[in-house]
């Protein structure tokens, strides 16, 4: 493992660029070269949170910079929700035809966004790029979005010894939200408002059938109490159940007898049950359930794409959608338009893959996710050719990313790229979830051995 180091002019004024607190971070790594040893944050004590998915150092950023990120993440997730209306107008038939979903399930989700569940669902935006200029790969419109431990995370780090002694240093101090505080906060107002609390409770069920870590059981009925009474809520519970142990009873869900108002969505399950009748019927609400088979859909943003060259949205609607979303298209054996040319679709991509990535409409974890710049010409076309028989993927700009230094998993240091992925909650802006792995990996995925970044809001102390 190196004992020394250090970095070019160019690496530090791109840390500086971040942030003038990256920057001096690498400062300090340079005097304190101990920082380079993964064993000198003695992660693995805290086995109970997954200490091989996070990144030793952490990411220190100013309120200021990400800005851009929050403005992006809004606009790309409003445009979003304007595509089964404005792009299908609302017709069941022409949804299901292109999500190849059911035209029973496309008129449930149809009940639910004309219901207004818009305004208040949760989604990840997922951006690319530095600090100038970032751009949204994919719009992850769901509950069961990764990463909800690194705020248990971010006390960790920002109290072990080596980060302790720079922030004292540097008299910064550390700002932000807990991702699961700021969910259970939106959870809670969107409860009020809708008179979900009129009885004097509120209770929250996180649906799902998989494994839950224990630690964030336990530190989300502590905060839920907590933020049940910052509220004005009388009383209310966290649970976490199967949607198949819930009952329904005039329009109203029940565990074991306890009325369940409010429901986060972390597994993929949930269709039609006594959740979607209790929300139609104007009785809960949830986090994000029906919806998510559509907004989710990464194709949603080659539909966006093709429209900033069209009329059916604004001017400024039109102008976002070029700032904020790379170039994607469905791809199909069809023509497309390209910097003004005409082009055959699978031809150009056949030819580009230097500048081109190509994905799934649905899935998770990065799988089947193709990175150009990463695989030879061969395979390229392989993926490409299976892509096109599939009929469901999309192909996208590569977009260049910054670098940056983090410890490399065996120690040292190594250039990073980012994925910054946004939490949105209605229309507030959450705590970033960012992954990170060696430059030219290929997808930056936890599945494919990424890890999480603890971002620290920091502010220079009084």
């Amino acid at each position: 493992m190196p004992t020394t180091f250090s970095w070019t002019d160019e690496v530090r004024a791109a840390h500086a660029e971040l942030s003038p607190f990256q920057a001096s971070w690498l400062d300090f790594v340079a005097q304190r070269p101990e920082a380079l040893a993964p064993e000198a944050f003695d992660l693995d004590r805290y086995g109970e949170i997954q200490p091989e998915k996070i990144q030793p150092w952490p990411l220190f950023a100013g309120a200021e910079s990400l800005r851009s990120i929050a403005e992006g993440v809004r606009d790309v997730m409003r445009l979003v929700g304007t595509i089964p209306l404005r792009i299908f107008g609302g017709e069941p038939d022409r949804i299901a035809d292109f999500y190849g979903c059911t035209v029973d399930l496309a008129r449930r989700v149809m009940t639910l966004i004309e219901g207004g569940c818009l305004p208040h669902l949760v989604a990840r935006g997922d951006f690319l790029g530095g600090p100038q200029s970032f751009a949204c790969c994919e719009m992850n419109v769901a509950g069961n979005l990764g990463g909800w431990q690194v705020g248990h995370w971010a006390e960790r780090i920002a109290a072990s010894p080596l980060v302790a002694e720079f922030l004292a240093r540097e008299r910064l101090r550390v700002s932000g939200t807990h991702p699961i505080r700021a969910l259970f906060e939106h959870a809670a107002a969107v409860g009020v408002a809708q008179g979900l609390a009129a009885e004097g409770e509120l209770t929250l069920a996180l649906v799902t059938r998989g494994r839950v870590l224990p630690l964030l059981v336990k530190d989300a009925a502590r905060l839920w109490s907590q933020i049940l009474e910052s509220a004005g809520v009388g009383a209310g519970r966290f649970l976490i159940c199967d949607e198949r142990e819930l009952t329904e009873e005039r329009g109203r869900t029940f565990l074991r007898g306890l009325r369940v108002h409010l429901f986060v969505d972390w597994g993929e399950e949930m269709k039609e049950g006594p959740i979607y009748r209790t929300q139609a019927a104007g009785q809960g609400f949830c986090f994000n359930g029906l919806v998510d088979s559509i907004l989710s859909d990464k194709r949603n943003l080659a539909l966006l794409s093709e429209q900033s060259e069209g009329d059916l949205y604004s001017a400024a609607d039109r102008a976002l959608i070029a700032r904020h979303i790379p170039w994607t298209r469905l791809l199909v054996e069809d023509y497309t338009d390209r910097a003004g040319d005409r082009v055959f679709l699978p031809e150009y991509v056949r030819q580009h893959r230097q500048h081109l990535v190509i994905k799934p409409g649905t899935g998770l974890g990065g799988k089947d996710v193709f990175v150009g710049p990463a695989l030879g010409q061969d395979e390229w076309e392989a993926r490409l050719d299976g892509a096109l028989a599939a009929g469901t993927f999309l192909v996208q700009d590569f977009v260049p990313t910054s670098s940056y230094l983090f410890q490399a998993k065996e120690g040292g240091a190594a250039p990073h790229e980012i994925v910054w992925g946004s939490l949105l909650f209605g229309d507030r802006f959450g705590p970033l979830v960012l992954r990170g792995a060696v430059r030219g990996a290929g997808a930056v995925n936890i599945h494919r051995g990424a890890r999480y970044i603890v971002l620290l809001e920091v502010e220079r102390a009084a």
